[in-house]
This record gives structure tokens, C-alpha cells and sequence, in this order.
């Protein structure tokens, strides 16, 4: 009787475990075998996502690729506008078409996409404001927030919101001061 409960305590953990874990499948049908480090995904439904990375192979740019179907295949709709120093830093998407980036690097911008990665247009871009953006979050396709890092590391981060999908990004004010380190 004890070698049965035995038994059955290991055959649940198996099959729990198996079971767990086999919704779980490795989609690459179009993304590279050299991809790095992932910086971003967000996903409008379980069908179109968008994701940012890395390539293993400097100097080529980071890239940016959307699915459709699932992650059955992947396409590249990196923006021709951005070269490598200009890596995608974060990613929102809020429909199939609708899609915004932000950069980091000597120029950080804000990128939009209306006709899902087909092209892109220069929402904002202002070193003396920042000059890498962390964050992006669109709540429907006028409103929405950004966030960048001072520029030189120390001094104020830079909030940004919109009300007109980002034809106009208004500073926001904030009292969040960033100091640099006595190590840096």
C-alpha cells in the first residue's frame, strides 16, 4: 500500500509537470538564429505581437519583428530610420496596424508605425531632453505616456504624455531628480 501511494505521488508529479509545461512551444519561423538579448514584447491579442532584441552580430542594428498568426512566423518591420546606435529600447502595440517604439542611444526617439511596421514616422526626438527612452505605453491610439533618463545621466528624467497619438509629446512635470554615482 505504501509503495502504491509512492507510485501515485510520483506518477502526479509527472504528469502535473508534463502537463504544466507542454503549453509551452519555441515559435522561431522567421526570426534569426543570431538574436541576443531581448529588450521588449507586448501583444495586441493572441494572434499580433511585437518584439525587440538584439543582434549577436555587432555592428547590425537591434531588430524588430511582429507576428500575426500566433508566432507561427515572424516578419522584420524594423524602421529603415534607425541604425545601429539606435537600439530599440521598448515596444507598445494597441492594434494590428498601431505600433510605437523608443530608442536609446545618441538620439533617442519616439517612433510610430500605422500600417504595422510598413513604415515609420519620427514622433520625437530632443537630446537635450533625453537620450535614452525606457518606456512607452500607449492606452488607445491618442493617449499615452513615455519616459526617458536625463541627459546627462543626472537631473530630471523626462515624462512625456499624449493626447493625439503622439503628433504633440508634452513634457510632464516631475520631482524625480536622478543623481550620478560618485563611481561613474
Amino acid at each position: 500500500m505504501k509503495n502504491q501511494k509512492l507510485i501515485f505521488v510520483i506518477l502526479n508529479i509527472l504528469f502535473i509537470n508534463t502537463f504544466c509545461y507542454s503549453q509551452w512551444e519555441q515559435q522561431k519561423n522567421g526570426l534569426p538564429d543570431n538574436w541576443g538579448l531581448g529588450h521588449a514584447i507586448d501583444a495586441y491579442d493572441s494572434n499580433n505581437a511585437v518584439i525587440c532584441f538584439s543582434s549577436l552580430d555587432w555592428p547590425e542594428p537591434d531588430n524588430i519583428y511582429k507576428t500575426t498568426n500566433g508566432g507561427e512566423n515572424w516578419i522584420n518591420i524594423t524602421p529603415s530610420n534607425i541604425n545601429w546606435s539606435e537600439s530599440p529600447e521598448d515596444i507598445c502595440m494597441i492594434d494590428a496596424n498601431n505600433i510605437w517604439i523608443v530608442t536609446v542611444a545618441d538620439s533617442a526617439k519616439i517612433l510610430h508605425t500605422n500600417n504595422g511596421g510598413s513604415s515609420w514616422s519620427e514622433q520625437y526626438n530632443d537630446s537635450t531632453k533625453t537620450k535614452y527612452f525606457n518606456y512607452i505605453e500607449m492606452f488607445d491610439l491618442n493617449n499615452g505616456v513615455a519616459m526617458g533618463d536625463a541627459p546627462n545621466d543626472s537631473g530630471k528624467a523626462l515624462f512625456l504624455q499624449t493626447n493625439d497619438g503622439g503628433k504633440n509629446w508634452i513634457e510632464m512635470e516631475n520631482n524625480f531628480q536622478i543623481y550620478a554615482s560618485a563611481d561613474s
